[in-house]
């Protein structure tokens, strides 16, 4: 698990040579992401680089009271995920809150 504290609005986070598996490895694909988080923002999700424009995921996080109540968030990918990608998150929201980690 890894932990991104203190994001604010526009921040981007870069997670390098995620393996999302193909027909050799692991045998699946990615569908859809999970955040776990106690805030309120919203998590944009790229392949390889904003430029692209293959924004695969957008996942609302919604507050559900204290900051230290964290809960699940998911969202469908818009598009079939698989092989070694670059993978760019860009939180929209306001503050500077922790979100406690990312699971692909």
């Amino acid at each position: 698990m890894s932990s991104l504290d203190n994001i604010g609005d526009n921040y981007l986070v870069l997670y390098a040579g995620v393996e999302f598996g193909n027909n050799n490895i692991y045998r699946k694909t990615a569908d859809s992401i999970a955040v776990i988080a106690s805030c309120a923002y919203t998590c944009r999700v790229w392949l390889d680089s904003l430029a692209s424009r293959s924004k695969i995921a957008e996942c609302v996080i919604s507050r559900k009271g204290g900051w230290s109540n964290y809960r699940i968030f998911t969202a469908n990918l818009v598009m079939s995920v698989s092989e070694r990608q670059d993978l760019y998150l860009r939180f929209k929201g306001a503050g500077n809150e922790r979100i406690l980690c990312f699971n692909g």
